[in-house]
């Protein structure tokens, strides 16, 4: 693995959010939304989510930040064929794509196709129109993926939280967008 892709997927991305990334991160709790409203029926924990505390903390499957960019330029790193770039063994990546379970999830009341750790594209929809596209939603609306068939890497990531995890509609419209132009439409 050369290591300008290893030291790019330390500084951008991960679950842990550095030091140097927490100082220059702003806090907005200053803007009301669907999820803010709807969380007085449950835990509030959206007053927690932004502040540095949260941040900083390692929370599995529930605190992996990153910019836009550097969540899309990881997927693309992993679903490349570009051996020179590639951060994951082609035998890797069939072994955390492999379906495990299609069901609804118990937590996230709708059905979804899991495999170890991510989503996988469900009727051409969440992540675009590749079957094979994995990937995983964020609380709010957000999504990263990557398409193996395309070696593409997206990410939508957006200021207003909505009270969704999947198919967010303006994730969905701006990945449709996306494929158009590159199918040239």
């Amino acid at each position: 693995q050369p290591k300008h892709n290893q030291t790019f997927a330390k500084k951008c991305c991960w679950v842990k959010i550095g030091q140097d990334l927490a100082k220059g991160s702003k806090q907005n709790n200053n803007h009301p939304n669907e999820a803010q409203i709807a969380s007085g029926k449950g835990p509030n924990l959206l007053k927690h989510q932004n502040s540095r505390e949260w941040r900083a903390a390692e929370i599995p499957s529930a605190n992996g930040q990153g910019c836009a960019s550097a969540i899309a330029k990881l997927y693309s790193l992993v679903v490349t064929d570009d051996k020179k770039i590639k951060i994951l063994k082609d035998t890797t990546i069939k072994t955390m794509t492999a379906e495990r379970i299609t069901n609804r999830d118990l937590v996230l009341d709708v059905v979804t196709r899991w495999s170890s750790g991510f989503i996988m594209n469900m009727h051409k929809i969440i992540y675009g129109p590749e079957e094979s596209s994995f990937g995983h939603s964020g609380w709010g609306g957000s999504c990263g993926f990557g398409d193996p068939k395309n070696n593409l890497g997206i990410s939508y990531v957006m200021n207003n939280m909505k009270n969704n995890v999947a198919a967010d509609g303006r994730s969905i419209e701006l990945i449709n967008e996306t494929y158009k132009c590159l199918n040239g439409v």
